[in-house]
């Protein structure tokens, strides 16, 4: 089998690993109430460590994407599609600026985290982002502030600011 997976920068590990997994569910590839694929295997999927794999799917347990049985394994959740998460349903009924504000206070502490827990090699990592020739400034920055996140080593931040980016596109187009 063919892995249909794309190896991941490691400076946006946790997003991109969240990212692919629920782009994996919402496609079908793994349906409602199918057991996902254990720690081990996704780590070599994804070609990430365990610790980030685990983190992944805290936060997905934790937004109700899917549901870990213990000795059993983790599951996707079934959750009607018409039905989204409270935070999405407020983020996408909320004013542009407002959804500025948080992200600019979560950004603000993800940075903070991000210098307290990145290594030395994952801020120059990091900082080559900035380096990076041939991406438009606006690739550059979402690089970049995604780097920062990922940085912060907290899936749910993570998975909160995704949320507002997305819900910060929405808004601006």
């Amino acid at each position: 089998m063919t892995n249909p997976f794309k190896p991941i920068s490691r400076v946006n590990l946790h997003s991109e690993v969240m990212q692919q997994i629920t782009a994996a569910i919402q496609s079908g590839q793994w349906k409602s109430g199918s057991k996902l694929p254990g720690e081990i295997a996704l780590a070599e999927m994804f070609q990430v460590s365990r610790t980030c794999i685990r983190e992944v799917l805290k936060a997905l347990a934790y937004s109700g994407v899917v549901e870990s049985r213990s000795g059993v394994g983790t599951f996707v959740k079934d959750i009607p599609s018409e039905a989204p998460s409270p935070a999405v349903d407020l983020l996408s009924s909320t004013d542009y600026t407002q959804i500025l504000e948080m992200r600019k206070l979560l950004e603000g502490q993800a940075a903070y985290w991000a210098t307290e827990r990145a290594t030395p090699e994952e801020i120059a990592e990091l900082e080559s982002i900035l380096k990076q020739e041939g991406l438009s400034l606006k690739d550059i920055h979402t690089r970049f502030h995604n780097g920062v996140t990922a940085l912060s080593k907290n899936p749910i931040l993570i998975h909160m600011l995704a949320e507002f980016q997305e819900q910060f596109k929405n808004s601006a187009s």
